[in-house]
């Protein structure tokens, strides 16, 4: 190995024991140094169990690959042969080569030239109103990713090269995810909410060397790392408005607008047959794409997954769905990308999808989570749509606030259709499809009357498979769509398993509240060791969708798998006998091992730094909890600083002499906790911490804190909320304060 290649291998891992060793204050330093360091040699060279075959447990550098393990005698969906990502997109491209493959809005009065370059070059719409589909056919993209292909490597995109793509869903997301892949590259998303900060950080840590972003205001995030020459990063692509890019970076052609770049492809000498030769060496357990996923602390991690992992992860849930229901999800399939594609859930469910279907992806325009959604699913009728939980309950709610204007027959008829169409889907769902009630006749009567014209108006009339994903979903929004007869089905899955992982199908494999059955046997087991109740256990997950690792942290990525190379979800879980037999068991997840919040947008916070963040900014505060967790935004519990009992170790009603001073610096005389709850100064004070938290720290908009508590007593361990070591147990304040957390989203 070189000195440079090595460097870079041994750098992370370094930097990881070193972490470690500080953390633990070890009394001998350099002796605990080498004990990680061997800890480490030993996880990455020892083989995996012989179930599972031998081999590493995981790597961290993306020019490594992970081989693929197919265990001998496997069949149906354990059995797919490896495919790379450029293998399955020209395999679409060659069997659909006239039909419609991608459509996307552009404003009325724009759109195609006449010429051969596709509209979304120049014009995307930002809204709904006022715009019109245009679209390319499957030969048609194919045409623009060997040009987007070629582009890359003319800007100086090598083997395992990162590029991130920083904007809203649009084609040029889907020319670069295909044509980075078919250029040997690796791609990696941004968040469109990132701050400067977090941008920099990911930018760095996959070594990228071309950003492609919507618009400059995107674009200047990362324009300090141009500088950096320890960074790789050489170019800034714009898709959309350049407005602000200063004249020394388009001079010197470190900005460019994304025509120019793809002239650069179409100029490359030799480009197709450079792309060709490259797709053909590629390796399907090399890594493709980076998803970047919040921890508990600290900034984004980079999950590592191959090729393999994300073609495999859409060919097995297309066999599973096929099956299970007898529909084969082939080019009549229609999607509607509107979710973040920098999330694993829109990756796979939008992309991967779309490529091993062969079908047709609309993109919808930003205005589709605030307010314009309706419009494009009517305009779409997708045949397959997946949303977060958020997106079910704000269209439960605007379907209830419908229905109350109903009044008289209208009404009565309204409600005894829910009636029916509730029961008509428990009756099937709890027999596994054998018995649908004593409404048959009522049912389909009401299918013509009712649920029929609902699934239209919404634009759901086609749809075959409808999802929730990325983070719980509850009984309520379920039952409620389907008294409609509209069937939610739940999944599970993780950035570290490409998505899906088990999968609900009606009727045979669902429960409400369950999220259904492994893709694959095997796939699911349950370490009852960490459960806390009978037949409860950490959900443990394997199989050929499971990433490679985490980018540069081989700590963390040892302390995710098992020996069997089962990785450790952190969430618990139970396991039930499938309605429909056939020896399938549905996965329930009952509660989260660790503290990582998912809101119900699907969004993944790390509370720890949030917390400590606020009290740094707010003097008078002892603790600070978190609220989220399948929530529509965050809210905070705060405690004020108190005298604390020295007899009983109780805390007092009294400020301690901190909070005091921190009081007198704004004004206020209070001196307890009442006093300072009442205190308007106070209140001014708090808001104003978190006003700086959300401004200055916050790494996103999901991130943002937006009401708070002040609780009446401060946190203590004859109370309960702190253990013997005055570690905070979150649980018990969730349970303890939920009166308080409820009124902050009441």
């Amino acid at each position: 190995m070189e000195a440079k290649a090595m460097t870079e291998t041994l750098k992370p891992i370094l930097n990881e024991a070193v972490k470690k060793v500080l953390s633990e204050r070890a009394a001998d330093p350099l002796s605990r140094l080498i004990e990680i360091l061997q800890e480490v040699k030993d996880s990455q060279t020892s083989p995996v169990k012989a179930v599972y075959g031998d081999g590493p447990l995981w790597v961290t550098n993306v020019q490594d690959k992970l081989p693929i393990f197919i265990p001998p005698g496997a069949t149906g969906v354990a059995a797919l042969p490896p495919k790379t990502l450029p293998e399955m997109f020209h395999a679409s491209a060659a069997k659909y080569p006239s039909q419609p493959c991608t459509f996307w809005r552009v404003a009325d009065g724009a759109g195609g030239d006449g010429t051969a370059t596709p509209s979304f070059y120049q014009s995307l719409a930002s809204k709904a109103k006022d715009s019109h589909w245009e679209s390319l056919t499957w030969s048609e993209l194919e045409r623009e990713v060997g040009i987007f292909a070629a582009a890359c490597l003319a800007y100086g995109l090598g083997k395992k090269e990162a590029v991130i793509v920083m904007g809203f869903n649009s084609p040029q997301w889907l020319l670069a995810i295909h044509g980075v892949a078919s250029a040997g590259g690796v791609l990696a998303g941004s968040y469109p909410t990132n701050n400067k900060e977090t941008c920099e950080y990911l930018t760095k840590d996959c070594s990228a060397k071309i950003v492609l972003a919507e618009n400059w205001g995107h674009g200047k995030k990362f324009v300090d790392v141009l500088s950096d020459a320890s960074a790789p990063l050489s170019t800034i692509v714009v898709w959309g408005s350049m407005d602000g890019v200063p004249d020394e970076l388009l001079a010197s052609r470190q900005v460019l607008s994304f025509p120019e770049f793809m002239q650069s492809g179409s100029a490359l000498e030799g480009g197709p047959a450079k792309v060709k030769a490259i797709e053909s060496a590629l390796d399907p357990a090399e890594c493709a794409v980076l998803i970047y996923t919040s921890g508990t602390t600290g900034m984004p991690k980079g999950v590592m997954l191959s090729h393999d992992a994300l073609t495999w992860d859409a060919r097995a849930t297309f066999e599973v769905v096929r099956k299970e229901t007898g529909v084969d999800m082939g080019p009549e399939q229609v999607l509607l990308s509107y979710l973040p594609l920098s999330h694993i859930a829109a990756m796979v469910l939008d992309v991967m999808f779309h490529v091993t279907s062969g079908g047709s992806l609309y993109f919808a325009t930003p205005d589709a989570l605030s307010g314009g959604l309706l419009p494009l699913l009517q305009q779409s009728r997708p045949t397959f749509f997946f949303a977060v939980p958020r997106v079910w309950e704000k269209m439960m709610d605007a379907m209830k606030a419908k229905a109350a204007d109903n009044s008289g027959l209208k009404k009565k008829i309204a409600m005894s259709a829910k009636e029916v169409g509730l029961a008509h889907n428990r009756s099937l769902s709890a027999s596994g499809g054998s018995d649908a009630g004593d409404c048959g006749i009522k049912f389909g009567l009401f299918n013509k009357l009712v649920y029929s014209k609902v699934k239209e108006t919404v634009g759901l009339d086609r749809a075959e498979f409808l999802g929730s994903g990325a983070a719980p979903i509850s009984k309520e929004v379920v039952e409620f769509f389907w008294s409609l007869d509209v069937k939610i089905l739940e999944g599970f899955g993780m950035s570290e398993t490409c998505g899906v992982h088990t999968l609900s199908v009606f009727p045979h494999l669902v429960t409400p509240g369950c999220v259904g059955a492994e893709l694959c046997d095997g796939a699911v087991k349950l370490d009852t060791t960490k459960g806390t109740k009978e037949g409860q256990g950490e959900i443990c997950l394997r199989g050929r969708n499971i990433m490679m690792g985490y980018l540069g942290k081989p700590e963390k990525s040892a302390e995710t798998f098992d020996e069997e190379r089962y990785l450790r979800s952190g969430d618990l879980g139970t396991l039930t006998p499938a309605s429909g037999g056939g020896g399938k068991q549905l996965l329930a997840i009952t509660g989260r091992i660790k503290e990582l919040i998912i809101t119900a947008g699907g969004e993944n916070v790390p509370p720890v730094l949030i917390e400590d963040a606020i009290k740094a900014n707010i003097p008078l505060i002892s603790n600070a909890v978190l609220i989220g967790d399948r929530r529509k935004f965050l809210s905070i519990l705060l405690t004020l600083r108190v005298v604390i009992d020295p007899a009983t170790l109780q805390p007092t009603t009294n400020l301690d002499t901190n909070a005091l001073l921190a009081l007198r610096t704004i004004g206020s005389t209070a001196t307890t906790i009442a006093e300072a709850k009442a205190d308007p100064l106070v209140a001014a004070a708090i808001q104003a911490g978190i006003d700086k938290y959300n401004k200055q720290s916050a790494a996103s908009r999901a991130q943002n804190v937006q009401k708070f508590v002040v609780l009446d007593t401060d946190f203590s361990v004859p109370g309960g909320e702190l253990t013997g070591t005055q570690k905070l147990k979150k649980n018990v304040v969730h349970e303890k304060y939920a009166k308080e957390i409820e009124g902050m989203y009441a």
